[in-house]
């Protein structure tokens, strides 16, 4: 039991760090790329980091974190998932510049 309590604590940090990748990378898609993919970045982000941070810090909370999570889930799932796509869709590609 000790190594799965273990376990959740670590995946649990792992997702704090991947909360904070998500925050760090809407700030850049805010000044260089899209507005939209920004903020549902910064949602997921920010779920991630609550949600991760409550289960690690404020275990008594874990009923309230239970339904906050599935409130959250949306965000994070949608924020991801458009993430996905236009990294398939978009990602790497330079815009073309009109020749004249």
């Amino acid at each position: 039991m000790l190594l799965l309590t273990r376990f959740d604590r670590i995946w649990s940090f792992g997702l704090i760090v991947f909360g904070i990748h998500l925050i760090l990378l809407s700030v850049a898609s805010f000044r260089y790329e899209n507005k939209v993919l920004g903020i549902l970045l910064l949602a997921a982000g920010v779920s991630y980091l609550l949600i991760h941070t409550m289960e690690g810090f404020l275990p008594r909370f874990s009923d309230f974190t239970g339904r906050l999570e599935s409130i959250l889930a949306i965000p994070m799932t949608l924020g991801e998932m458009v993430f996905a796509l236009w990294m398939i869709i978009r990602g790497g590609k330079t815009k073309r510049k009109a020749v004249s």
